[in-house]
């Protein structure tokens, strides 16, 4: 059986690259020249992290209530 459960990112474009960040992740960031790129490394990031919290001892936060999100839509 898969697990599946929707994630909050922050994307944009800073500096000439496309950073992403996770806010209900502390720490949890990664970057791409292009927006492929960028969505790329986020999907790696995003999988690598479940084992980063295990190693560290911690517990990976609760995810933020869809209700409490404030969506913020900017052309990049």
């Amino acid at each position: 059986m898969t697990k599946s459960s929707n994630i909050m990112l922050s994307l944009g474009k800073r500096g000439g690259v496309y950073a992403v960040s996770f806010p209900d992740l502390e720490n949890c960031f990664t970057d791409g020249e292009t927006l492929s790129q960028a969505v790329e490394m986020a999907e790696d990031v995003i999988g690598t992290m479940p084992s980063f919290y295990e190693d560290e001892g911690d517990t990976i936060p609760a995810p933020s209530k869809a209700d409490v999100i404030n969506v913020l839509r900017e052309v990049v």
